[in-house]
């Protein structure tokens, strides 16, 4: 993480600075009464997948990010590389 994003911690003044180089802040498009959110397609690789790593070691180390990810996949939010949970 620190090599993608380096030790100058006035580069990204607000998170959603952060969430947008990683590709995980969504982009909305609005137009009088049309929006539309999409997800972002162009990206810092190495950081998105810096992200995914530490998500992935949460998830296997804390009994509590575990919790909330199966509470998240009950309320119908699910994995992206999974097509459906069952229940």
């Amino acid at each position: 993480m620190l090599a993608e994003v380096g030790d100058d911690r006035a580069r990204f003044t607000h998170s959603g600075n952060l969430q947008a180089s990683a590709g995980s802040a969504p982009v909305t498009r609005q137009s009088g009464k049309s929006r539309h959110v999409a997800h972002r397609r162009i990206k810092n690789n190495r950081l998105a997948a810096t992200g995914r790593y530490w998500a992935l070691a949460a998830l296997t180390g804390s009994p509590g990010a575990h919790d909330h990810y199966n509470r998240r996949g009950d309320t119908g939010d699910h994995h992206r590389s999974s097509t459906k949970r069952s229940p």
